[in-house]
């Protein structure tokens, strides 16, 4: 299966305004969909676009370590990747803060899906 989206790094902490470190995560539905599916002992490949910088390397490195198929990713050189800031308040509230507006996978294209399309059966079994 091929699971088609944007993955993000998100950065989390109990006070984003008085935090000094984050934990850091990589994050995203649709790889959460093909971790689930590689855990069960089937093929997944997860289908994106990814920045040139740390936080896309840090996307495809872990996508690789949860058994996800990355050679549907391309790397973009003109766009960041996504980046998302969670915030988990005293009484519980979680706060959310998206920084995606431009980021490689905002710019997937009809290209980016005929390459999912025309990708070999032996991608994803």
């Amino acid at each position: 299966m091929v699971g088609v989206g944007e993955a993000m790094v998100l950065l989390e902490a109990d006070d984003l305004a008085g935090a000094g470190r984050f934990d850091v995560s990589v994050a995203g539905a649709e790889l959460n969909v093909c971790t689930a599916v590689a855990r069960l002992g089937l093929r997944a490949a997860f289908a994106s676009r990814v920045g040139a910088d740390p936080f896309g390397t840090r996307v495809l490195r872990d996508a690789a370590e949860r058994a996800v198929e990355t050679g549907l990713v391309s790397t973009d050189p003109g766009r960041p990747t996504g980046v998302f800031f969670k915030e988990i308040r005293p009484d519980g509230e979680r706060r959310v803060h998206y920084h995606r507006a431009g980021s490689a996978a905002s710019a997937m294209d009809v290209a980016d899906a005929a390459a999912c399309v025309l990708a070999p059966s032996t991608m994803c079994g």
